[in-house]
């Protein structure tokens, strides 16, 4: 059997995907500025957010390869060699790409994600299972310390405090005993945690012995039995010197236990991100992870996906729009300039992808940042709303720049130049969506069904003024998608406007109220300082 088809198959293969593979595998690289990022958040998040920071050096690539001869005539094209190495140079520009990694880092919520959990799991119920007693007990017995009455040490504050730490460092000698690929990764920081654990366990037991015969002594000494208060009280209105004596052990043996439960905090701190970070990095799913953390007697409740829906929502009504246009137009190629079939592709993409981005920037900064919110003297925040609308419209038009070299071939630059205008409708719909969260927007109105209706027709106004300005702009400089609707009758254009505001109603009324609800939730952001965060690095 020849080889020789694989090798050509293989070969045109890496011609056209090599090149761009090169240029997402430097810069996955370049998204682990933090190591072991994966294991701060959950596979999809760290998904998007990988995805979310390839996808702008990637687009560079091909604006390199096959843009760039559009605009400047070159005798030779660029080799795609050329193109990989200059798409890498891109990130020794200072400052932009550093930044947008920030950005899609944050996005990811690395490494809050694993922070937050951590933050969680330390206050939340946590119960001993019955299955993991008998092996904990053993090795807490060789120690020398007491475990015959469990009930007694689960209501102590220090004891049940040691008694959690020894259940995790348990459950994590079992996982690294299986060959867990997180904890032979980072075998360093779980070799310190396990010595900072044995100091702990001879100092535990050290301190508890020690304090448990001062206080024996002082019962003894003072002859009072620990539930008679009467003597109790008497004994600590005594002034001589024996009862002085007594007060200063007693003190001394409070602030060893007080020390003991700091030093126990730290480490329960430490051991229970570690124990995060090994979940989320050995689980692809929240579920895996729940069950695996759950196994070591934590409570975690799942997390909510409104972001998710809310971008599900807005796919699904913008798609159904677009679909009821298509249907309502007898033939609608006839108002699409170009490439008919490129043109039908870009109506179901770039009005999708216009709603979800002005969501889903909308929701983050005003649910992570409150950037949304009132000022404290009331009044609405027109510096956001107005960047809210920019990035937005920065954000599509690398999308829209590929549509229009592929849908109008021909002289690219000045169908790049023309095409501008368009962006004013992706501003006019980040703008409205972030004018329309606002927590005190319709508050004079009464019931729910008013505050949707009014958020449906101030977003299809929002709209329809959108379109009809475009159409007035294109009178006086002429828009590449635009031709074959300025060219149709009058009562298309009435009917172009009229669908304008019936979409714009549908999204607004369905869409724009679980976005501020969602968008509302008051809770703080996770406080992590960067030296924190990179000492569990």
């Amino acid at each position: 059997m020849s080889l020789e088809p694989f090798v050509a198959g293989l070969n045109s293969l890496c011609e056209y995907l090599g090149a761009p593979f090169i240029v997402a595998l430097f810069y996955w690289f370049k998204f682990h500025a933090r190591k072991g990022a994966r294991s701060y958040t959950t596979l999809l998040l760290y998904c998007v957010g990988v995805a979310t920071f390839i996808l702008p050096f990637l687009m560079i690539y091909f604006a390199i390869c096959y843009m760039v001869r559009e605009i400047i005539p070159l005798t030779t094209e660029i080799s795609a060699s050329s193109a990989v190495c200059l798409a890498m140079l891109v990130w020794l520009l200072p400052g932009p790409p550093q930044r947008w990694r920030e950005f899609c880092q944050s996005m990811a919520r690395i490494p809050f994600y694993a922070y937050s959990m951590r933050s969680t799991l330390c206050t939340s119920a946590w119960e001993l299972r019955p299955a993991d007693w008998p092996g904990i007990s053993r090795k807490l017995a060789r120690i020398g310390y007491q475990t015959d009455d469990l009930p007694a040490i689960q209501s102590a504050p220090i004891q049940s405090r040691f008694l959690k730490i020894a259940a995790i460092v348990y459950h994590l000698e079992g996982w690294k005993l299986q060959g867990n690929a997180f904890l032979d990764r980072n075998s360093e920081q779980y070799s310190n945690l396990l010595a900072v654990y044995d100091l702990l366990s001879f100092k535990a037991v050290r301190a508890l012995k020690n304090t448990a015969a001062i206080y024996g002594a002082i019962m003894e000494d003072s002859k009072v039995e620990p539930d008679d208060w009467r003597a109790l009280d008497s004994l600590s209105t005594r002034n001589d010197s024996s009862n002085r004596l007594q007060s200063v052990a007693q003190n001394a043996a409070g602030a060893v236990l007080e020390d003991l439960r700091k030093d126990m905090d730290f480490l329960r701190d430490d051991l229970v991100l570690l124990t995060v970070r090994c979940a989320l990095a050995s689980e692809w799913t929240f579920a895996g992870c729940k069950r695996r953390l759950e196994a070591v007697g934590f409570t975690v409740t799942p997390p909510t996906y409104a972001a998710a829906w809310m971008a599900l929502a807005a796919l699904g009504l913008s798609v159904a729009t677009v679909l009821v246009w298509f249907a309502t137009i007898r033939n609608p190629s006839s108002l699409i300039p170009g490439v008919s079939a490129v043109g039908v592709t870009r109506s179901f993409v770039i009005s999708p992808l216009n709603v979800i981005v002005s969501v889903l920037i909308v929701y983050h900064l005003k649910r992570h940042y409150a950037f949304a919110n009132e000022g404290v003297f009331g009044g609405l925040p027109f510096k956001f709303i107005w960047s809210i609308g920019f990035v937005t419209a920065l954000l599509m038009f690398p999308v829209q720049a590929i549509f229009d070299y592929y849908q109008f071939p021909g002289d690219y630059a000045d169908t790049l130049v023309h095409g501008l205008p368009v962006l004013v409708f992706m501003w006019a719909t980040g703008s409205m969506v972030a004018l329309l969260v606002q927590d005190s927007m319709w508050s004079s109105f009464g019931s729910v069904r008013a505050k949707r209706a009014m958020d449906g027709i101030v977003f299809g106004a929002n709209w329809t003024i959108a379109v009809a300005l475009l159409f007035a702009i294109n009178k006086v400089f002429s828009i590449p998608v635009m031709e074959s609707m300025a060219k149709a009758d009058f009562h298309v254009l009435v009917l172009i406007l009229g669908f304008c505001f019936i979409a714009g109603f549908v999204l607004g009324s369905c869409l724009m109220a679980s976005v501020r609800q969602a968008a509302s939730l008051r809770f703080a952001r996770e406080e992590v300082t960067s030296s924190a965060a990179f000492g569990h690095a």
